[in-house]
């Protein structure tokens, strides 16, 4: 079942670029509890991104994404502590509860009407950091803000991936320095990893290949239910 779920959220990052955290963690959650769930979900998003990582740096609008990393720099530390601190099912019902709003507003056409400013994006950037720590579904606050502003849809999308490597180490740090990633932890997230991987290369194929408004619109559907499956299961 983990495996399956793990090749599904595979193929839900690679044909939207959504987390792969927001399949894994309603879903993986009541088998091996949030935080182990949370660890895996991070150490596949660090493989999903890092070759990307590099190209994205030079691109990257740092003027928008400095202030947002040091908000989250904040919130990812914070995130965690409530990840190992808090009841395993209020933490399974925050997540899902977060999953789901965010599904509705993307599936809304929502954006944000303002002009971003420092305020803004460190407010952006210290609930990202928090949603990443809590459960590494820290994404959506920051692809509505980023994809609200004038940029080019190539600045935001390298913003984006500039922005989650630095966060995504900041939240490796800060799972290691909390004993997330055990070397059990480490060992299941490594042998699920061609799954996941497999489901990447079959999501980006699908990508170019199906209607990408009707395979969006599925995929929000299914994000909607497996986060109403992790509040009442």
């Amino acid at each position: 079942m983990a495996a399956l779920i793990c090749g599904i959220a595979g193929v839900v990052r690679g044909f939207s670029g959504f987390g792969s955290a927001m399949v894994q963690m309603p879903a993986l959650t009541p088998l091996v509890g949030p935080s182990v769930a949370a660890a895996i979900a991070v150490m596949f998003e660090v493989m999903a991104s890092i070759q990307s990582v590099p190209g994205a740096f030079r691109q990257a609008n740092w003027r928008a994404i400095l202030p947002m990393a040091a908000a989250a720099l904040i919130g990812i530390p914070v995130g965690t502590v409530f990840l190992v601190s808090i009841d395993p099912v209020i933490v399974q019902r925050t997540i899902a509860i977060a999953i789901l709003i965010s599904v509705l507003i993307i599936a809304s056409g929502f954006r944000y009407s303002g002009q971003p400013n420092r305020a803004t994006s460190l407010g952006t950037g210290l609930v990202s950091g928090f949603l990443t720590g809590i459960g590494g579904i820290g994404g959506p606050p920051v692809v509505i803000y980023f994809f609200s502003g004038s940029n080019k849809a190539s600045i935001n999308r390298a913003s984006l991936i500039a922005y989650f490597g630095l966060t995504q180490a900041v939240t490796v740090v800060a799972y290691w320095l909390r004993d997330l990633l055990s070397v059990e932890v480490l060992g299941l997230g490594l042998s699920l990893i061609p799954v996941f991987y497999l489901g990447l290369l079959l999501g980006s194929w699908l990508f170019a290949r199906v209607n990408e408004h009707l395979f969006r619109r599925l995929i929000l559907g299914f994000l909607a239910l497996v986060a109403v499956m992790g509040l009442v299961i």
